[in-house]
């Protein structure tokens, strides 16, 4: 089309904000919009070319001159230059012969993104010129042979057009656009949101110009002259100036207090976190300087709340809110104090501290309600949100510590003590919600910016409703907080979401706590389908938010028998966290050695032993070239080395790889071993697993057939086991069944079957003396194959009478061990993988008992006998079979699968 006049784009830029056209020429005719709109229209009217630019895009054009500061005499150029770019990726969309990119590439054309233009159509061009007029939103990269490159945006021009249009709507000097675009970029950063989440952006830009006006008006009414002179440069935008012209100020105490208290709220306006550590020192200078030369309330508040958050300093603003408690006004004033003194002790972990400020803040209000104060109604709901959380904290306090021993009066004592704050917890949270409820009728602002309060108030209710209520009234919770939230959370996606999704994996927990495990799934993969949505590599709270979904949705795949799904998660998952991998030094550790462990444990459960063999490989390289990783993360590294080291050894076993499978093990060594360095405490746990690599490799020799060289180094591993166990047996209890269970088949195998079962009687026994009888449960399915392993032993040594007692009591502990709470208890406390070994030892454990079965069945002669033998003999091994997943193709399974298989065909079973 043909650019119209300027007289026709007056009514469009009128269009922004709906102001009369006197107000919208400002500083006679030299707004930079309208420079820009000028310099626009003279070249296309000069150039004579027929361009189809969308009217949409003046905003951005005009952003484009404010935030690289072009220069009046510049403004025709640098808008001649951004129009031929324009003009050439137009060309080049018409030319592209495929209609899906021709119709993504003129929609981000129109919307001016010329770095995602070039990337559907897959094109690099000069961008050095744009660049040097525009360097705060392009960037060239370094300069091919070819002499083409791509930009790098530094800016993100949806967000340039939204602040210029609000910079008209809200009558702001155009000066201040950059001030706005940083402090949106500082708010996204400190709130870990993302970009484009329009009404967060609404609400940041709303209260920066209120701050901004507040400061207008202080200016504005100062007595002395170098204010009013600091006014004038403040109302056009340059900020910079005004704030050199306060710096001259002299006085009394009164003015240089007023001056510095005006510079610090200036400077708040300004605030670039990129120079957080300068600037912040320089702000708090000043806000204490203001502090210490007035008895002003709000200056005393502003100083002790700048303290607490924004520079964290929690002890010092402590003192500060106690000093600027002096000069309350009223009530109101208390109040607010009341509330961040409450908020400082939260973060300082002072949970009863702070529940005492929220109660004194809330009596204070109960004796003058102000149902019409909104500033009032918001410091009780957060006191009120700010109690619950503390007597949640306190209940959880309260849960006796893991492997304790708590007798069943003080159980119920305590029960009864958890339960009764829980209780206070949801009756405060409730009133939260309702305070909310009241503050909606008279909040001048949008609602949908308190959207995420509601969503966090909601979310903890349900959460601790459920903890204290029964099912039906805990799910009906639930289902109306996730409804309220699916029909809400569109409004402001990128705020929204995070809290949704975790409000559905409380639910999921809660569904799967409750025996409806497909259910929990179903909750968890809508809550991750939800957060990859607006997952971001650059936000470190989403790698660890994005991490936690993947474990629990994979945790209620395999517990539900998914285990194709389970891995193809699992590779989505380590696609998916490269990029926070690869910028964190601890990322190696906390992402992809646990997530490579899974998916090689997996490769090698589902018989994909070749896929499992490339990833160990390549696996083994990349520890090697990783630093030792933190002392925070040095026990997840251990686990996961372990269970790396397991599973590839398998993985080479079921090849028949045997030396290869030795060699992996050998790999490990060195890795586990440099982890000593990181900390002393962990040199127990560090050598325990060394002894499991040791075990693995015991397992490789015996396998390859070489008997002698095996049994050395079991009795070896056996020994130092039992020295480990003696010195500390919960911490080594673990490797030492182990060591006896491996020296107990060894024996078995080469037929000395009594020799067999005295060594694993003399491990359990050790086991009951050794290890705390409340500590006995935490390794009950280490003791039930080791008592697995005696009673085969028994059996092989057709010793039925001392078997029947021990066969009698497993299959009691087999049956409780297969109920779903059993296993939904297990899943809670060590995860899917210890669920799925669990299944895997119990189907074992009927086998065995099967086995015995089958050696009295030969002893009996009377039929009846029999044949109740035979009826056991079908369930039992029916039994065995229900717990084996049918996906799992490893060579335990199969091998376990067959056997029971047979038993229950053999017996007819079926029919």
């Amino acid at each position: 089309m043909k650019i119209f006049a300027l007289v026709a784009l007056l009514p469009l830029l009128l269009s922004f904000n709906s102001l009369p056209a006197q107000d919208f020429f400002t500083e006679n005719d030299q707004s930079p919009i309208i420079q820009g709109t000028r310099a626009y229209v003279q070249y296309q009217n000069e150039e004579n070319v027929d361009v189809d630019v969308p009217e949409e895009l003046l905003p951005l054009l005009a952003g484009l001159l404010l935030t690289n500061d072009v220069e009046l005499n510049n403004c025709q150029q640098a808008i001649g230059v951004w129009i031929d770019k324009y003009q050439a990726l137009d060309r080049r969309i018409r030319a592209e012969s495929d209609p899906a990119r021709v119709t993504q590439a003129r929609q981000a054309l129109k919307a001016g993104d010329f770095n995602r233009v070039e990337q559907i159509l897959n094109l690099k061009t000069d961008y050095r010129e744009l660049a040097s007029l525009f360097p705060n939103m392009f960037q060239s990269q370094q300069i091919s042979t070819s002499g083409a490159q791509s930009p790098i945006i530094i800016g993100d021009q949806a967000t340039v057009s939204y602040v210029v249009k609000r910079v008209i709507s809200y009558q702001l000097p155009e000066r201040v656009t950059k001030n706005l675009l940083t402090q949106l970029k500082n708010e996204q950063e400190s709130r870990q949101s993302l970009q484009n989440a329009v009404a967060s952006k609404d609400q940041i830009i709303s209260d920066w110009v209120k701050k901004y006006r507040a400061i207008e008006v202080q200016l504005k009414n100062s007595p002395d002259e170098l204010s009013r002179e600091a006014y004038r440069f403040f109302s056009e935008g340059d900020l910079d100036q005004a704030m050199a012209v306060l710096k001259k100020l002299d006085g009394s105490k009164e003015q240089i207090a007023n001056a510095s208290y005006l510079q610090a709220r200036i400077m708040m306006l300004q605030f670039d976190n990129a120079k957080f550590d300068s600037l912040s020192l320089e702000v708090a200078r000043y806000y204490k300087q203001a502090a210490a030369l007035s008895d002003d309330f709000e200056m005393h508040r502003d100083y002790a709340m700048y303290l607490a958050e924004g520079t964290l300093q929690y002890q010092a603003a402590l003192g500060a809110l106690q000093e600027a408690k002096k000069y309350v006004r009223d009530d109101r004033d208390l109040i607010q104090i009341l509330t961040e003194e409450a908020w400082v002790l939260y973060f300082l972990q002072n949970y009863e501290g702070s529940e005492k400020k929220s109660r004194e803040a809330l009596e204070i209000a109960s004796r003058r309600p102000h149902q019409q104060d909104t500033l009032f109604l918001s410091s009780v709901t957060v006191s009120q949100t700010s109690i619950a959380n503390c007597l949640a904290l306190k209940a959880n306090a309260l849960q006796p510590a893991p492997n304790t021993m708590v007798s069943s009066r003080k159980s119920q004592e305590q029960f009864q003590k958890i339960k009764n704050l829980l209780v206070e917890a949801v009756h405060f949270d409730s009133l939260s919600l309702q305070t909310m409820d009241s503050l909606e009728k008279y909040a001048q602002s949008p609602a949908d910016w308190r959207l995420p309060n509601r969503f966090v108030s909601m979310s903890n209710l349900a959460l601790r409703t459920a903890m204290i209520s029964d099912y039906p009234t805990s799910r009906q919770v639930f289902e109306s907080t996730l409804e309220f939230m699916e029909n809400n959370y569109a409004k402001n996606p990128f705020q929204l979401i995070p809290k949704y999704s975790m409000a559905l994996f409380a639910y999921g927990g809660f569904l799967v706590n409750t025996g409806d495990t497909e259910a929990g799934q179903n909750a968890y993969e809508k809550a991750l389908g939800l957060l990859e949505s607006v997952a971001n590599s650059e936000i470190q709270a989403s790698y660890n938010m994005l991490r936690q979904a993947y474990q629990l949705t994979m945790n209620a795949m395999l517990f539900n028998c998914q285990p194709e799904k389970a891995l193809q998660l699992m590779e989505e998952l380590s696609e998916s966290l490269e990029p926070y991998a690869l910028k964190n030094p601890d990322g190696f550790s906390i992402g992809f050695q646990e997530i490579d462990a899974t998916r090689v444990w997996l490769m090698h459960r589902l018989g994909k032993e070749e896929q499992g063999a490339a990833i160990c490989q390549k696996l083994v390289k990349a520890f090697y070239k990783n630093p030792v990783p933190s002392y925070l993360y040095i026990q997840g590294s251990v686990n996961s080395l372990l269970s790396f080291a397991q599973s590839g050894y398998w993985t080479y076993v079921q090849q028949s790889e045997f030396d290869s499978a030795v060699l992996f093990v050998r790999s490990i060594y060195p890795l586990m071993d440099r982890l000593r360095s990181v900390s002393p405490q962990f040199q127990t746990m560090i050598d325990c697993n060394l002894l499991n690599l040791d075990l693995l490799q015991a397992a490789a020799l015996r396998e390859k057939g070489e008997w002698e060289a095996a049994k050395t180094q079991l009795d070896k591993i056996h020994k130092k086991a039992t020295d480990f166990f003696k010195a500390d047996p919960v911490s080594a209890m673990a490797p030492f069944l182990q060591s006896a269970r491996a020296l107990a088949k060894y024996h078995s195998d080469k037929g000395d079957f009594k020799l067999a079962k005295s060594t694993l009687e003399d491990a359990l026994e050790a086991f009951r003396q050794r290890i705390p009888e409340q500590l006995q449960a935490q390794f009950g399915m280490f003791r039930l194959a080791t008592q697995n392993d005696l009673l085969r032993r028994l059996a092989a040594l057709k010793d039925i009478k001392a078997a029947e007692p021990l066969a009698a009591l497993l299959e009691t502990e087999l049956n409780d061990r297969s109920q779903l709470d059993n296993e939904i208890s297990v899943l809670n406390s060590s995860g899917s993988f210890s669920v799925e070994e669990n299944r895997r030892e119990i189907a074992r454990g009927y086998l065995i008992q099967c086995e015995f079965l089958q050696l009295k069945l030969k002893k009996t002669k009377s039929k009846s006998t029999k044949s109740a033998i035979k009826s056991k003999l079908c369930e039992l091994s029916a039994k065995g079979l229900q717990k084996l997943c049918p996906a799992w193709e490893d060579t335990l399974i199969l091998e376990l699968r067959s056997k029971l298989q047979s038993m229950s065909e053999k017996y007819a079973c079926s029919r």
